[in-house]
């Protein structure tokens, strides 16, 4: 419609192409910094929103600043239809990403398992490599005139996507993939095609850790009758970073063992579609931010005994459960969060061991 149409219409429907396809991604960046101003916080949401701003609008700027820079830039050919299509094979791997959150946020991974978003991905990347090759031609490619050569950045990309692949192939058997397993689902011990645990220390990350999941009542009334602290996780279905932590964070030999024998552990899904306002009030009481991942000690006298917010290497984060258990109730702050919050959601039964939850 930009094209057909002349003028301001013309703008307007750009506009709107550009605003539904480019901007969408901004979402989490944007609402995070008003639900900071939200909660009466200034200088944050404020050098966030002209940084933010700042960023967008610095290349415009400087082409109307420098417009002899529009000259030097490539001409257009070729090679924008193969970045075009080579695009397109990376978008559709990163819609299986959403797609495998909502299925999280649904149903648990109810039919997109972890090894079959692996063996979509690596079909994708494998596809990408193939066409960058030309071994794969689309309909709206250019017609190749004569012997057809592929140029070198053409072959390291696609050397680039092919290892990618060949990379996550043990992962289809459950092997771990590194930092990647932060964009797949969480691994379960009923996967299809799931290897045995190779250590000791994987039993007792993945193996023997038994949470609460979005049940404060249980957990609480568990911590005091075992007199153990309890370990909060707040996480997220969708939360990126979370399930980087519980990939290879958590699996640490020294953090597997507190969090399998010094606590009972309680995690919030704060993105849950029904109870997720309720988690996020507690979660603000408790470590003062909604941001995720966020990790508190309580005690089981329901006192705070430490938090922590964001990412942490495995030394950082077995110093912060170290801190969680060397405070004594009477040390810990309280908080007002730890009683008569009997409307929190509670969510009945546990996940049997090995549920694959870490």
């Amino acid at each position: 419609q930009s094209e057909r149409q002349s003028g301001y219409a013309g703008a307007v429907f750009m506009g709107l192409t550009l605003t539904v396809v480019s901007f969408s991604c901004t979402a989490p960046f944007v609402g995070g910094l008003l639900a900071a101003a939200a909660q009466g916080t200034w200088l944050y949401p404020v050098l966030g929103m002209l940084v933010f701003s700042g960023v967008l609008a610095l290349p415009f700027v400087g082409f109307a600043l420098f417009p002899e820079a529009l000259e030097r830039l490539p001409s257009s050919g070729g090679w924008m239809n193969a970045l075009k299509v080579t695009l397109g094979f990376v978008e559709l791997a990163a819609a299986l990403k959403f797609f495998s959150n909502a299925d999280l946020v649904w149903g648990g991974a109810v039919w997109l398992s972890r090894p079959l978003v692996i063996a979509f991905t690596i079909v994708l990347l494998a596809l990408a490599g193939a066409y960058l090759l030309g071994a794969l031609r689309l309909s709206h490619d250019p017609p190749a005139e004569g012997p057809r050569r592929v140029g070198v950045g053409r072959v390291l990309a696609a050397a680039l996507f092919l290892g990618l692949a060949l990379y996550m192939t043990p992962g289809l058997l459950g092997a771990r993939l590194g930092s990647l397993d932060a964009y797949f689902p969480p691994r379960h011990a009923t996967d299809v095609g799931r290897l045995p645990a190779r250590s000791g220390a994987e039993t007792t990350a993945v193996g023997a850790l038994d949470w609460h999941q979005n049940d404060i009542d249980a957990a609480r009334a568990e911590a005091k009758e075992r007199g153990t602290p309890l370990f909060v996780d707040f996480s997220g279905y969708t939360c990126t970073n979370c399930r980087e932590m519980e990939a290879n964070v958590f699996p640490a030999p020294a953090v597997a063992e507190h969090l399998r024998t010094d606590f009972v552990l309680l995690r919030l899904y704060t993105d849950d579609a029904d109870k997720g306002p309720t988690l996020r009030r507690y979660q603000q009481q408790t470590v003062g931010t909604v941001a995720l991942p966020s990790y508190a000690v309580v005690t089981p006298a329901g006192n705070l005994a430490a938090r922590h917010s964001g990412m942490a290497s495995p030394k950082a984060f077995d110093a912060f459960l170290e801190e969680g258990l060397s405070q004594s109730p009477e040390d810990a702050a309280p908080q007002n969060v730890s009683r008569g919050t009997s409307s929190a959601p509670v969510a009945r039964g546990r996940p049997s061991k090995g549920g694959g939850s870490s």
